[in-house]
């Protein structure tokens, strides 16, 4: 397993634990999380949160490599 990490946009360090954690949110709230990849152009991390039962929230945050 190999670890990567980058300093965020205000050379903050991070834990590691964002990803983890929302989805564990995402899920216990009946929702799914997806991502999709591509070396050397960034991820799209998406969500997906049950509003009623006619409708679903879709979210996305692209992430681009520093």
């Amino acid at each position: 397993k190999q670890n990567v990490s980058t300093p965020g946009t205000a050379d903050e360090r991070g834990t590691g634990l964002g990803l983890p954690i929302s989805k564990e949110f995402i899920e216990q709230n009946g929702g799914t999380m997806w991502a999709q990849s591509t070396v050397g152009i960034g991820s799209v991390f998406s969500f997906s949160l049950p509003m009623n039962p006619q409708k679903v929230f879709i979210a996305s945050e692209v992430l681009e490599p520093q």
